[in-house]
């Protein structure tokens, strides 16, 4: 079965159903600089080893991480990978001044 099969079966049998015009959304994630997808496809659901690097080195080398463990998984809080990985993205999103919107395709 190939990566993308089930999505597009569940897509094609539910097509009709959509609200939403699905080609302009497709056209929009297909763009070279879209940034949703690139934090799609390098944080969210896949890890760019260099990239997490890159937002390591935001930090000073003394800088002191503090994660929370808990006994259950779902109650821990690892603040140091978050904080790695915002710092991290900044470096592949646009940048902005802050006085103009960001353009929208």
């Amino acid at each position: 079965m190939t990566r993308g099969k089930p999505f597009r079966d569940i897509y094609r049998k539910y097509e009709r159903e959509l609200v939403i015009d699905t080609r302009a959304l497709k056209a929009y994630f297909g763009q070279a600089d879209c940034t949703v997808e690139k934090i799609r496809n390098k944080m969210g659901f896949h890890s760019d080893i260099e990239l997490f690097r890159e937002g390591y080195k935001a930090f000073p080398s003394d800088e002191i991480f503090t994660d929370y463990l808990a006994e259950a998984r779902g109650h821990c809080y690892y603040g140091a990978a978050d904080m790695v990985n915002i710092f991290a993205m900044t470096k592949i999103i646009p940048r902005v001044d802050g006085k103009r919107p960001i353009a929208r395709s």
